[in-house]
């Protein structure tokens, strides 16, 4: 059995997003995500006491409520395992509604689970965050409820620019906010079957509306998406990051070309 094992967990972004009223005190999602090409890279080495050690080969300031550890730790007591050292090479920004935080506990699931000869339940994976059983599986997928159920969609080919806001974006803020003031809630199943057939189609993101007030940054991301030429445009996750759509790969590159030359030099451009 292997002593070290490192995986890929690449970054996610919603396509639509709506909310559906609240369980438990958590919110009911309906949400089209797919992978873009960012990954964290996590790797996990076995330990004979019981510490588990983690350290990022790429960031300076120790991380808060550190996701990756509650994971590793999670995974310890409930398959009373020894301790790891686990690295992680952090491309994936936090705060940006691209799976950051979920990225890490989802990649250390992954290599403890190859690590130990595990299989993992997906109530394991829930218990570490409601997207992290999306971010394990990856792919085209709609997922619905409270993370819980994950289907299998198809989606056209289609290129993404996404643009990380500065500011970041509190995930429970947005939400609370949200609840006070509303936002646009999307039909998901049009929405699927019109970006499938070639019909005209409309990215929405309940939490939008909400993020906006909270970071302005947000508004004029989508705005220097729209200046480029992209007319699919929509705010991924809670925030802050946001991103335009294109099928066509001259279309798409000529929106590119034109994005770099107006944007502000606190966005962050991701092309994938």
């Amino acid at each position: 059995m292997k002593d070290i094992v490192t995986k890929r967990i690449y970054a996610k972004i919603n396509l639509c997003l709506a909310i559906k009223g609240i369980c438990e005190d958590m919110h009911i999602i309906d949400t089209v995500v797919t992978n873009i090409g960012v990954f964290d890279e996590i790797t996990v080495k076995k330990r004979n006491d019981d510490q588990i050690l983690i350290s990022y080969d790429n960031l300076k300031e120790r991380i808060e409520n550190d996701t990756a550890e509650k994971a590793a730790k999670l995974l310890q007591q409930e398959y009373s395992l020894k301790g790891a050292d686990i690295t992680i090479k952090k491309n994936i920004p936090f705060s940006a509604g691209l799976g950051g935080s979920s990225a890490d506990s989802a990649g250390v699931a992954k290599c403890m689970e190859e690590l130990y000869g595990l299989r993992l339940k997906k109530e394991i994976l829930l218990k570490m965050g409601s997207d992290v059983p999306y971010m394990y599986q990856g792919g085209m997928k709609r997922i619905r409820g409270l993370g819980e159920t994950i289907h299998e969609v198809s989606l056209p080919p289609l290129k993404y620019a996404v643009l990380v806001c500065p500011g970041g974006m509190n995930t429970k803020e947005a939400y609370e906010l949200y609840d006070k003031i509303g936002g646009d809630n999307p039909d998901v199943d049009e929405f699927l079957e019109n970006i499938n057939s070639g019909r005209p189609y409309i990215l929405y993101n309940a939490l939008q509306k909400a993020a906006i007030r909270l970071n302005p940054n947000i508004k004029t991301g989508l705005k220097m998406l729209k200046q480029s030429g992209f007319s699919s445009v929509v705010m991924t996750g809670s925030g802050s990051a946001v991103i335009g759509v294109e099928q066509d790969e001259k279309k798409f590159l000529e929106n590119a070309e034109m994005l770099k030359r107006i944007i502000n030099n606190d966005y962050k451009l991701l092309l994938t």
